[in-house]
């Protein structure tokens, strides 16, 4: 079977996430720890689709919770 390998320029695409503070508030989300995660971390094009449809509030059995960026960036409580 003939196995092909995407190139860089689809698998290393930036993207660009701006929130608000009361996006913030409202996802309950660590700004300082989300920061820290993008830069220390591989954060590929995997998490773009979870994020997305999880900031829109879809529900699927698609998404994949560990793929959503912010799954780990929530504030304690």
């Amino acid at each position: 079977m003939l196995k092909l390998k995407s190139s860089e320029y689809q698998t290393q695409v930036p993207w660009f996430l701006w929130l608000s503070q009361s996006f913030e508030k409202a996802y309950n989300l660590n700004r300082n720890y989300l920061i820290k995660l993008v830069q220390e971390e591989h954060v590929s094009q995997d998490y773009f689709f979870h994020t997305l449809i999880h900031f829109a509030s879809v529900e699927t059995k698609a998404v994949e919770p560990e793929l959503r960026l912010m799954h780990r960036c929530r504030n304690s409580s």
